[in-house]
């Protein structure tokens, strides 16, 4: 049976015909879950780019084959035309924390601008994120009731981000929505626990741990179903 990740990222991929000469690119790839699967499915040469040195330096303990590199989104350290595909899982709200715009919210435009640039004439980015009412139905949200409440305030809309890679020059976009029906268990228990999920940190730390102990009760005794929902917006140079 396949992993959720593996399910995600075969429709990051679509149609995208990506092999061993292709050159694929993680934004904000956290501690590096999806760089492995992306990597064996494809064959690729992959890379992973994040502001966390010390998640970074972790995850390249345990694969030295991992093309990882610690710098902020706004300013990749590659030339330009390098990526035949660049994608993003749930962390558009989380990128350019420093730039900010003129209503005073965070500027990801830089980032999306950032990534036109590495990306080889006909090469495509994806961006998977949540819809509102996709935001409403988070999983995790059942413990941490916050959680929802933050990430609609941060989470941009799908019209939104579609318009602004439409103002960097991105087109041919398109939306599709996934449905992952998962099948939970210690191993998502542990990601929760160690917060490897970024959107963890908005969580009250008294909130976190009364909603950590209550997720223990129901995964710890077997399995836990859970289903995630996402929007995929992709976009060619």
């Amino acid at each position: 049976m396949k992993g959720s990740q593996q399910r995600l990222l075969e429709k990051v991929l679509g149609l995208s015909l990506l092999g061993p000469e292709s050159r694929i690119l993680q934004v904000s790839c956290g501690k590096g879950e999806y760089l492995n699967i992306m990597k064996e499915l494809t064959g690729a040469a992959v890379f992973g780019l994040d502001l966390s040195f010390e998640g970074l330096k972790g995850k390249k303990r345990k694969d030295q084959n991992l093309n990882l590199l610690c710098a902020a989104s706004e300013a990749f350290p590659f030339t330009r035309e390098v990526f035949d595909l660049v994608y993003l899982i749930d962390v558009i709200s989380f990128l350019s924390a420093r730039g900010r715009s003129a209503s005073g919210g965070k500027d990801w435009q830089p980032s999306l601008q950032e990534i036109l640039q590495v990306l080889k004439d006909r090469g495509e980015a994806c961006i998977v994120t949540g819809s509102d009412r996709q935001t409403e139905e988070e999983f995790l949200g059942r413990y941490f009731p916050s959680l929802v409440e933050a990430k609609r305030r941060r989470r941009p809309g799908v019209y939104q981000i579609s318009q602004a890679l439409k103002r960097s020059g991105f087109r041919n976009l398109e939306s599709k929505t996934w449905k992952g029906e998962i099948l939970s268990g210690l191993n998502f228990l542990h990601s929760v626990e160690s917060r490897t999920r970024p959107e963890l940190a908005l969580v009250p730390e008294e909130e976190f741990k009364e909603g950590l102990e209550k997720l223990k009760s129901e995964v710890e005794p077997g399995s836990l179903f859970r289903v995630s929902r996402y929007t995929l917006i992709r976009g060619r140079k």
